[in-house]
């Protein structure tokens, strides 16, 4: 390799150790947005008969789409600023708040391709079907039936029940919440105090009711919950140990790259410093 193409390459290689993570998140969130407008689901046949899709459909949610953003994102965001500057650390921030940012982004991608790709009618279908009064009531029918014309989002939406996105997404987001304020609060490397706990299961219970309330609303079937669920949670502690040690380890606190620091790591440092 020539003089030339080595700087070039420790150049590239520079720019990949301070923006690559960041490169990829935007690709990830790209693609997330860009799917969740454009992807249609399956149209699956369904039977007029089916008293699991024969809800009434429910014009105001309990957590509309609006909020879910506020409360799994923005909450667990700022939540996360405070411990940041509690700890004095700009850098336990900047990585926790990555952390989050791809678990909400990864989940909110998964989630869209697999529930577009199956294509499950939800609990209230067939009253956004609105079927003709003709249609025949025994046997499997299609989306012919409707009266709903497919264009309309009512009825695109209602064949996008498995997994729940607002479960997912509100798991991805407070249950990795949970996990930062456990290893804050040392929950699993010594005797853990009740409000500890309290704070360790205040997200988590959060998620839970907004799982709950998509069950209520008539959004989904319970199996899409605890799909929704597991699936979410499964993405945040991922993500997070990409950030941080086992809970029980001795530095459970810290993130990776700020031990990579204490250790002599130049590469982190750098990093480090273009964040800060």
């Amino acid at each position: 390799m020539s003089a030339e193409n080595r700087v070039n390459y420790e150049r590239i290689k520079e720019l990949w150790i301070l923006y690559g993570d960041y490169a990829v998140l935007l690709l990830v969130s790209l693609s997330y947005f860009i799917l969740d407008i454009t992807m249609l689901p399956f149209q699956r046949q369904f039977s007029l008969e089916d008293l699991t899709i024969s809800h009434p459909h429910a014009e105001h949610e309990r957590v509309p789409t609006k909020y879910l953003g506020l409360i799994s994102l923005l909450l667990p965001g700022f939540t996360l600023y405070g411990i940041g500057r509690y700890r004095k650390s700009p850098l336990l921030f900047w990585k926790s708040l990555t952390g989050l940012l791809y678990s909400t982004m990864v989940c909110g991608l998964i989630v869209t391709i697999i529930k577009n790709t199956v294509g499950r009618p939800r609990p209230d279908f067939l009253s956004r079907c609105n079927p003709l009064s003709s249609s025949p009531k025994t046997g499997w029918v299609d989306l012919q039936v409707c009266t709903t014309p497919w264009k309309s989002s009512t009825l695109q939406d209602g064949l996008r029940s498995f997994p729940s996105g607002h479960t997912s997404f509100s798991f991805s987001g407070l249950g990795y919440l949970s996990l930062c304020i456990a290893s804050q609060l040392r929950m699993f490397r010594k005797k853990t105090s009740s409000w500890a706990i309290v704070m360790f299961f205040l997200p988590l219970t959060l998620a839970c009711w907004i799982g709950i309330s998509r069950n209520e609303d008539y959004r989904h079937h319970q199996e899409d919950i605890l799909v929704g669920g597991l699936l979410g949670m499964t993405i945040a502690y991922i993500c997070y140990r990409q950030i941080f040690p086992p809970l029980n380890d001795a530095s459970a606190d810290i993130p990776y790259a700020q031990i990579e620091i204490d250790e002599g790591n130049s590469d982190s440092r750098r990093v480090v410093e273009e964040m800060v």
